[in-house]
């Protein structure tokens, strides 16, 4: 009688782990999935990221040559700008 009540639960204890098991295996799937998922949106990222970056460089280039566009034309505006104002009043 001990010996059968030991069989079941012995029988019992191997269905539970079996159990345990079977649901470990599930769940190392789904952490695999997620990991592949979050490696993807990852390298998204990155990718994103490097347009950015190349954006921004490309902006900041044209930043600096309407900086000196301005530089270069604002003086000479002005200059036109004081020849014809004494063009027009002095003469």
């Amino acid at each position: 009688m001990a010996e059968q009540k030991t069989t079941v639960v012995l029988e019992e204890i191997l269905r539970i782990q079996k159990k345990q098991l079977e649901l470990s295996r599930e769940s190392l799937t789904l952490q695999k999935q997620h990991m592949a998922m979050l490696e993807t949106q990852f390298q998204r990222a990155e990718k994103l990221h490097d347009k950015a970056e190349s954006i921004q460089d490309k902006s900041a280039a044209l930043m600096e040559v309407g900086r000196k566009t301005i530089a270069l034309i604002l003086p000479i505006a002005v200059a036109l700008t004081l020849f014809l104002t004494w063009l027009v009043l002095f003469r």
